[in-house]
Formats: structure tokens, C-alpha cells, sequence
């Protein structure tokens, strides 16, 4: 008993430290969404808040709402209130697995299931990069765990059930294929059904409550289409079989690079020692079912593959319980962190703040611009910022990463087609003023490290 309480101190310990280390860090560019979300949630201060020039409804803004109420731990670094609502996700997410692996398997799993969930590459960088996905899933595992909860209070959780769940749509809206679950839970178990009723009750009357008055007062703008286009925009074409074969494959060459391949062994593992045993580990097969759907439904995304984690974790969590000598369960764990190590170390950016430190240190009043996110550059430095184009030929200070610009100037629209031509005249007739080498990883995209350059061109 004293050994789980320690392992489960040390197991906490570890959790905070990785999470809030260096929480301060700079804008990933490979993964930079957190720059919109933050600067969505920091409109509520003017009214509703405005990105690109419109008003925000690609997404029920209760995650900004949420950061907003966080903006006082902007002291600590301009992404630590979306960062922190992740953390919380995370935490959330560890502990239901742990609750419900403590009911349905063992004391044991319920430990290494919440460890590896917390080390897994994939979970790691996405707790400490404030995108709206690990807040989601937080809410989800909660709703998942109240929803499966044995006893005579069908009702409570039920309600519970649904609340939590509601919370999760609210979050992210692609948290509804996830009626998938509830439904396949109940088909297999029909004695849920008096639960079930409670939890669409509670479901239906949270999302009209809350969706009631946003839509009362927009409801002479594009709230529903706008959101509807989001959601359609990565919707793969249903009826194409083999861009479904080949966007499967893709998760699956990936698998290892986002889960780590001991984690990999690990799950399989678990998978078949679960057959074994299905009335104890149904739920865990069920919870892997909505995943297939995401990757079914939309294009590739490491986050997408960010919603296996948590079966995953209970596969994997499941198969070290059965391991007998504790050394080798340590092995793997041991194992599985330099790949935590990489996504940790993905975290860690500060080109993006170093590159516009160095242009307002120049101090030369010459228009701004960028091969990569102009806008969240401009964000970042404070001064507008356009991205490359033949006017900075004459006059300009032009800031260049490699992982991005690589990205950006491979698509085929006229503005990047110009972008790469102005780069390639600029590098063949200036010299940067100013390098910086990033010399951390990019993952879950690469391990490849960047490099952030500034031409001065000055008439």
C-alpha cells in the first residue's frame, strides 16, 4: 500500500513538473494555433471578440471565455492561460482512467494507465500547447467515466453524464461524433437505458441553455454556417475508399513517431490479453470506436490520433498489470521517455520572440515582413506584418524561419508563388543581418530543428 501511495506521489510529482516547467515558452510554429486562441480569448475584453477581421464563430467560444477568465496569468508568458486550460484537460483525463480502470480492472493498471497516458509523446506536447483538444477530451473522459459508473444513482450520473459532455461540445464541436460512444454503450448494455434517458435529457437541456441565448443574440448573423464550414473543411470526401486507405495508413505509419514504439508493443499487448478477458475491458474497445470514425470522417491530424490516447493508455496500462517482475515494467517506462523527452523539448521555442526582439532592436521604419503567419508574427512584435512580396525588393526588414517558410511557400495560391520568388531574390542578393538557431525538435509534425533569418533592405 505504501508502495502504490509513493508511486502515485511521484507519478503526480512528475505530471505538475513536466506540465508547468518552462510553461512560458515560445509559439511553436509547426502547431501554432494557441497565438488564435489566445488572441480570441483576449477580444472579451473589447466585446466579442474579432479574428481575421470577423466575428468569432468558427467554434462555441467557451474556451476562450475560460481563458479570459485566466488573462491575469498572462504575467507569466503571453500563452500560459490557453496552456493552463490544457493542463487542466490533461488532469482531468488521467483521472477518470484512473477512476475507471480502478473499478473495472485493478488498483495496478489504474496507475500505469494514468502514467502512460501522461508520458505519452502525443499527450504530453498537446497538455502544454493551449489548443482547444486536450480541454475537450478532459471533458469527454469525465463524461465517459460518470456514463459507465455502476450503482443506484442512475440518475446522478447520468446527469453528470451529460453535463460533462455538453462541456466538451461547447469546447470543440467535432466532440459530438462522440454520441457514437454513448449509443454503442447502450446497445451493448441495455440495462444503461434509464441512464442514457438521463443523460440525453441533461445533454439536450445543457446545449439549449447554453446555445439559447448565442443564438438569440446572433442570430442575425452566420453563426451556424460559419461553424458548419469549420467543421466540413477537413471532412474527407465519404464515398472515396482509397483516400480513407491512405489517410489510415498515414496513422499508422505515424503510430510509433506520436506514441512512442514501446507504448506501441505495449498496446498490442494489451489488446490481446483484453480479448481474453472482455467482460472486464469492453468499455475499453468502445472508447477506440469514435477514433475510428474521426480518422474515417476527416483528413489526417496528429490530434485526431490524440483521441486514441486514452484506450491506448488502457490497453497499454492493462498489459503492465499482467507484467509480473516489476523491473521490467520499469524498463518500459524508462523506455518510453525520450520520446517524451522530444515532445517536451518541442515546447521549449523562442524564434518567434527572439526574431521580433531583433526587429524592434534594429528600430528602422521600414514596413515588416514574413515568409511564415504573417499575423501572428505581427501578434508577437506589435507592428503590422505582411507577408513577402515584391515591395520588399525596395524597402523592408524580412523575417525567415526554415520549418514553416518550407511549408508556406509550397502552396500554389498567387501570394505564396510571389513569396517564393522574392525569397529567392532576396537570398541570392542579401545577406542576413541577423540568424538564430532553433534547436529544438517540431513535433508532432518533425525532430527537425529551425533556423530564424533577418534581411534588411533598405532603399
Amino acid at each position: 500500500m505504501k508502495e502504490k501511495k509513493l508511486f502515485l506521489f511521484l507519478l503526480l510529482a512528475l505530471f505538475f513538473l513536466s506540465r508547468f516547467l518552462f510553461i512560458d515558452s515560445g509559439l511553436n510554429l509547426l502547431e501554432p494555433d494557441e497565438s488564435d486562441y489566445q488572441f480570441v480569448s483576449d477580444g472579451f475584453a473589447k466585446g466579442w471578440p474579432i479574428l481575421r477581421g470577423e466575428l468569432y464563430f468558427e467554434q462555441f467560444p467557451l474556451f476562450h471565455f475560460l481563458a479570459y477568465l485566466l488573462s491575469f496569468l498572462k504575467i507569466l508568458g503571453p500563452y500560459v492561460p490557453v496552456r493552463f486550460l490544457s493542463i487542466v484537460g490533461t488532469l482531468l483525463v488521467g483521472i477518470s482512467l484512473y477512476l475507471w480502470a480502478k473499478e473495472k480492472l485493478s488498483s495496478k493498471a489504474a496507475l500505469w494507465t494514468a502514467a502512460i497516458f501522461w508520458l505519452i509523446p502525443l499527450s504530453l506536447f498537446y497538455s502544454r500547447s493551449g489548443t482547444l483538444d486536450m480541454l475537450m477530451l478532459g471533458f469527454l473522459s469525465v463524461s465517459f467515466y460518470f456514463f459507465e459508473k455502476r450503482n443506484s444513482q442512475e440518475k446522478k450520473w447520468g446527469i453528470l453524464a451529460g453535463i460533462f459532455f455538453t462541456l466538451g461540445s461547447l469546447t470543440k464541436n467535432t466532440a459530438l461524433v462522440f454520441l457514437i460512444y454513448y449509443s454503442l454503450s447502450l446497445l451493448f448494455n441495455r440495462n444503461q437505458v434509464k441512464k442514457f434517458f438521463w443523460f440525453a435529457f441533461s445533454a439536450t437541456a445543457s446545449i439549449l441553455l447554453s446555445y439559447g441565448p448565442y443564438w438569440y443574440f446572433f442570430k442575425n448573423t452566420d453563426t451556424t454556417s460559419t461553424a458548419a464550414n469549420m467543421f466540413s473543411r477537413h471532412l474527407l470526401p465519404l464515398t472515396n475508399i482509397k483516400v480513407h486507405l491512405a489517410t489510415f495508413w498515414i496513422y499508422i505509419a505515424k503510430a510509433g513517431f506520436y506514441i512512442s514504439w514501446p507504448i506501441i508493443f505495449l498496446f498490442i499487448f494489451g489488446v490481446f490479453v483484453s480479448l481474453k478477458k472482455i467482460n472486464k475491458t469492453s468499455g475499453i474497445f468502445l472508447k477506440a470506436v469514435p477514433w475510428l470514425v474521426f480518422i474515417f470522417l476527416f483528413d489526417h491530424s496528429a490530434r485526431y490520433f490524440l483521441l486514441l490516447a486514452p484506450a491506448v493508455s488502457l490497453f497499454a496500462g492493462f498489459a503492465l498489470s499482467q507484467i509480473k517482475p516489476s523491473f521490467l515494467k520499469m524498463v518500459f517506462i524508462f523506455l518510453i521517455l525520450p520520446a517524451s523527452y522530444t515532445a517536451f523539448s518541442s515546447t521549449l521555442h523562442q524564434g518567434v520572440e527572439k526574431s521580433a526582439c531583433q526587429v524592434l532592436a534594429l528600430n528602422k521604419n521600414v514596413p515588416i515582413y514574413t515568409t511564415f503567419d504573417p499575423e501572428k508574427f505581427e501578434r508577437t512584435v506589435g507592428k503590422e506584418t505582411s507577408l513577402l512580396e515584391n515591395e520588399a525588393t525596395q524597402s523592408g526588414i524580412v523575417v525567415v524561419d526554415q520549418r514553416k517558410t518550407e511549408l508556406m511557400l509550397s502552396l500554389t495560391e498567387p501570394p505564396f508563388k510571389e513569396a517564393k520568388k522574392i525569397l529567392k531574390w532576396l537570398k541570392e542578393n542579401k545577406k542576413p543581418v541577423w540568424e538564430y538557431n532553433d534547436s529544438h525538435p517540431h513535433f508532432p509534425a518533425t525532430t527537425l530543428p529551425n533556423k530564424f533569418q533577418i534581411y534588411l533592405n533598405e532603399t
